[in-house]
Parts: C-alpha cells; structure tokens; sequence
C-alpha cells in the first residue's frame, strides 16, 4: 500500500478488493482509469444504472466491481485539509469524494481476505467462518503472527465430558458437560451442564460474578439453548432458556433481544430469566 502511494506520488490511495455484484449496495465502490487512479466513487449504489458505469472489467474470481475496504492511506497537510470542511464527517460519503475532485487518488489492489463487517448478518457469517476446519482466515499462520490482548486469565477448563466441535474458546472458561458446536465463546464464560450452543458468537464477561447485581454469577444456566444467536458481554442466561428463533422470525425487537436478518442478538448486560422461550 505505502509503495503504491509513494510511487503514484498520490494524495490519497485507497485499498480495494474486488467484490460481486450482489455485494455492491452495501460497499463503497469505485472506478478507476487504466493506471488505477480513481475517477469516481459511490457510496453504496443501488441505482442498475449506475452499477452498471462502475463495473471493472477483468477481475479475478467472477467478481464485477471494486469496493474500498475502509483502509486509507493520506499526505497529513491534504488529510488536515480535508477534515477541515464544515460538512467533512463521513469518509465514504464526503472525505473520498470530495479529495477525487480535488486530488490524485490512487487505489491498491488487495485480493487476500478481507471481510465488510457493516451488517449483523455479515458480523455473525464472518466470525462463524473462523471456526470451520478450513476458515478463510488462518490465525495460526505462522508467517504471519496474530496477537490478542493479553489478560492474563487463566487457561480454559472441561468439568466432566462435554461435546465441543468446529468452535473457538477464549481463556478463562468453565464448560461444564454441555454441547458446544460451530460456535466463538469469549472471555470468561462459564457454560453450565447439560446447556447447548449452535452456530452462535458468546461474547463472554468482564467478571466471573456481576459486581453491580448482588455478586450475581455470570453464566450460561444449567439446560439452556442457544441456537444462531449473537450473545453480548456480560449477558446471564437462566437456567433451560431457550434464544432460538423457533418461528424463524427475521426482524424483531423486545426488551429483551434484538432479532435481525433472522439472528437473535442479546444486548450487554441483559438477564434472561429460567426458562424463557424466545
């Protein structure tokens, strides 16, 4: 990226990835003349018409336009600059086009991986992904190192026999005799016996026991089930729950869940009491 900058002597260069047609209307997506220069960029089209002009010929995989990946890379004074405008508060909607108008704006072509992430969908389909046997991300590459927080929590645990497949566990959990399968449990979960967790992403908890409710236990209770949900930090879940969206609801919203693109998404700090059906 830093030597497509320097030898385009650009203003700005924008990473790009090639991306499908169906992909387009939540991307930022962009032409460019035969030297890669930027010639112009759309936020999200959904105009045929449109979509149509910004079409790039060539590229590899079946895939039809260019997208930004949100990865930018500026001279300070044209950055200083830009940011001055009254009206500058959004770069895919006021920064990049409007530095297109005014400078030489370059893009560099990335075809590793690289996932949007903008939509609930697109969160829960790309961590889920990083658990399969053959996610698109390798973490343990050892050419590339991948480095986490360091917490200094101590190393997860396995109370009795549990059945545990195609998931990734952070540190500092307990999981106790249950079903865990394509799943990401964060930090500091403790799964009870007997609960199951299908396709979901567990955010964990900040404490082992909730501070500000009576020193509460923070945990997923003894028999529950969760099934393709989001489960935010320090969330408690009762004892036989049951977040699966059996009604196969796409969008929806309670006190206490969040249901969108047909993922039940539990907010921070909620508590779902024993026994609760949603």
């Amino acid at each position: 990226l830093l030597d497509t900058h320097e030898r385009s002597r650009a203003d700005v260069t924008v990473a790009v990835t090639p991306v499908s047609e169906q992909q387009v209307p939540s991307l930022g997506i962009m032409r460019t003349a035969a030297d890669g220069r930027i010639v112009e960029f759309v936020e999200k089209p959904t105009d045929p018409e449109t979509i149509a002009r910004l079409r790039t010929p060539g590229l590899p995989g079946g895939c039809t336009h260019l997208a930004s990946m949100g990865i930018y890379l500026i001279r300070r004074e044209r950055l200083a600059a830009l940011l001055e405008r009254e009206h500058a508060t959004d770069f895919g909607k006021h920064v990049i086009p409007m530095a297109i108008r005014e400078d030489h704006v370059q893009s560099h072509l990335f075809t590793g991986y690289w996932e949007d992430i903008g939509t609930i969908r697109a969160f829960y389909e790309a961590n889920l992904a990083l658990a399969r046997p053959d996610p698109p991300f390798d973490l343990y590459d050892a050419e590339h190192r991948f480095y986490t927080r360091q917490r200094h929590l101590p190393p997860t645990r396995y109370l009795g026999e549990s059945r545990v497949s195609d998931s990734l566990i952070a540190d500092g959990c307990t999981i106790e005799r249950c079903t865990i399968e394509g799943s990401v449990i964060g930090i500091r979960t403790r799964v009870r016996e007997g609960a199951r967790i299908e396709n979901s992403i567990v955010f964990g908890h900040d404490h082992y026991r909730d501070p500000c409710d009576g020193n509460r236990p923070l945990e997923i209770g003894a028999g529950a089930v969760i099934r393709r949900a989001i489960i935010d930090k320090n969330v408690s879940i009762g004892a036989g729950a049951r977040l699966i969206n059996a009604e196969g609801v796409l969008e929806a919203e309670t006190d206490l869940v969040r249901i969108r693109d047909g993922i039940l998404c539990v907010p921070k700090g909620k508590v779902i009491p024993a026994g609760t059906v949603i």
